[in-house]
């Protein structure tokens, strides 16, 4: 059987591409497990934990940072870290992250 292909279109026109360009939604599969595979982002990171990354208002950033603060609705400051709890750095579900400040995880 064939998965079916998930998309979420989260950006207005102008905010990602600039006037007149279309951003393109993310893509990805839901694994059994819950997990979100993006499949149309590039993936950096070393072999195994791979992390999808995405240009935001002209920065870099990890997909599962914007899916957290845009899907889960909270808001991350630069020194929170998003740890996978389902133990898949590539899934960018916001039910499977968990946040922690730096000054928390130092002590």
């Amino acid at each position: 059987m064939k998965e079916k292909i998930e998309r979420i279109n989260l950006i207005e026109e102008d905010e990602m591409r600039g006037k007149g360009r279309r951003p393109s939604p993310i893509e990805y599969l839901v694994d059994e497990g819950g997990c979100w595979r993006v499949l149309n982002r590039v993936h950096i990171g070393y072999p195994g934990k791979e992390m999808p990354v995405m240009r935001y208002r002209g920065v870099q950033i990890q997909v599962a940072r914007f899916m957290w603060s845009v899907v889960a609705g909270k808001a991350l400051s630069r020194t929170a870290r998003l740890y996978s709890t389902c133990g898949h750095a590539w899934c960018v579900n916001p039910e499977h992250k968990e946040m922690k400040e730096m000054n928390d995880v130092l002590e």
